[in-house]
């Protein structure tokens, strides 16, 4: 908040560098008042990504000269996502057979779903492949709350409502609260003409459905109910 960020840059301003440090860690930018009173290094991370982490597997494999074939990285790469750092770890316990690396060792040894931003399962599901939608749904399942997911496709399926009747990118952009420019923004309005109303109102019941069968159905009951949304959106909104 503004009071909190003028509190701290004050104190930044009042303090003896020789005596104390700060770090300031942002997912963005920092507030202006703090960013106008650091006088220190800045240093920028870049987010890796799962084609990042398939070439580090490859380079971490090479390196170590071990033999890994092609279902045993497809599986490492389902179980940790981009975490390399888990993924390390792995390796380390794998390499000690010495035997080439399987998918069902992999598979059998480890259990870890990857926390991956919520779009990657978006995607999938508005690109139609329910294969990846479902396996990506049970790694989201393992960290998040249904109800955050529920969330997320209602906004996705209004933008994709609000651009199929848009006159323009423009107008679209408007209506959705979005940046014209911004990738975001440009991938729905490409999408635009993938499902009809038909189909984007059968995912508006079926969303409206699932959210009154997780408020006032058993718990047992949630993990099939998401699944059948997932492929029921997955063929509404690809076709």
């Amino acid at each position: 908040m503004k009071q909190e960020s003028d509190t701290i840059a004050e104190l930044l301003g009042e303090s003896d560098p020789d005596q104390a440090s700060a770090v300031f860690v942002a997912a963005g930018t920092l507030p202006s008042a703090i960013r106008t009173a650091l006088t220190g290094e800045k240093v920028s991370i870049k987010a890796i990504t799962e084609r990042d982490a398939a070439q580090w597997l490859t380079d971490e494999a090479k390196a170590r000269q071990l033999r890994i074939d092609q279902e045993a990285r497809t599986e490492l790469l389902h179980r940790f996502g981009s975490d390399t750092s888990a993924m390390k770890r792995a390796l380390d316990q794998l390499a000690v057979t010495g035997q080439p690396i399987t998918a069902a060792d992999v598979h059998d040894r480890f259990t870890n779903r990857p926390d991956e931003p919520m779009w990657f399962l978006g995607d999938a599901i508005m690109s139609g492949d329910q294969t990846e939608a479902l396996r990506r749904l049970a790694d989201f399942l393992h960290h998040q709350h249904p109800l955050v997911l529920l969330s997320y496709l209602e906004g996705q399926v209004r933008n994709r409502s609000l651009a199929a009747v848009a006159p323009d990118l423009e107008t679209f952009a408007e209506w959705s609260g979005g940046n014209p420019k911004s990738f975001p923004t440009q991938k729905v309005w490409r999408a635009r003409t993938r499902a009809n109303g038909d189909a984007l109102a059968n995912c508006v019941r079926a969303l409206a459905k699932a959210d009154l069968t997780l408020k006032t159905e058993p718990e047992a009951t949630h993990r099939v109910t998401l699944e059948r949304l997932t492929v029921a959106m997955c063929r509404w909104m690809s076709r």
